[in-house]
């Protein structure tokens, strides 16, 4: 659990704000915030990341791969599939739409994420809002913290 800040008597007069600390866990307030800045996994961009790392990384069939996606309603699967296959079908375009954003090629997963977001944009007609959003919580959902703001930056520009 890690001390969060809460006001104290000295708050205001030079205290330092720490003097009556609360865990993250006692505090309903706090943990709400919290909830907020936790990223949302959307299930289609989820089932397409799922797929691309199958595809591209483990060299199974996209079939086989999405057969072997969790339970999801049919819905986002169907969506998910969508997504993996125009990213599949154009990668090189993709790649190349990104590549003058890039300084230095980024680690796999995340350049998987940069071409759903890039699909979104430019073969899909998601809204820029939308695709840049929903690619960057994908990131932070599967660990890739540090690369929100570089899936965030180079989205922006392919848009």
């Amino acid at each position: 659990m890690r001390p969060v800040p809460c006001p104290g008597p000295d708050d205001g007069a030079g205290g330092d704000g720490w003097t009556g600390t609360r865990h993250a866990v006692d505090d309903p307030v706090i943990a709400r915030r919290q909830e907020h800045r936790m990223p949302i996994a959307d299930p289609t961009r989820a089932a397409a990341f799922d797929l691309l790392t199958a595809v591209l990384d483990r060299h199974r069939p996209l079939e086989e791969a999405l057969d072997a996606l969790p339970a999801m309603d049919a819905r986002d699967r169907a969506a998910g599939h969508r997504l993996a296959a125009a990213v599949l079908r154009r990668m090189g375009s993709l790649d190349a739409a990104l590549e003058p954003f890039l300084k230095k090629a980024p680690p796999i997963p995340v350049r998987h994420v940069l071409r759903l977001g890039a699909a979104g944009l430019l073969l899909l007609e998601t809204p820029p809002h939308a695709a840049v959003a929903t690619a960057v919580a994908l990131a932070r959902s599967r660990g890739l913290v540090p690369f929100g703001p570089l899936v965030n930056a180079v989205l922006r520009r392919v848009a």
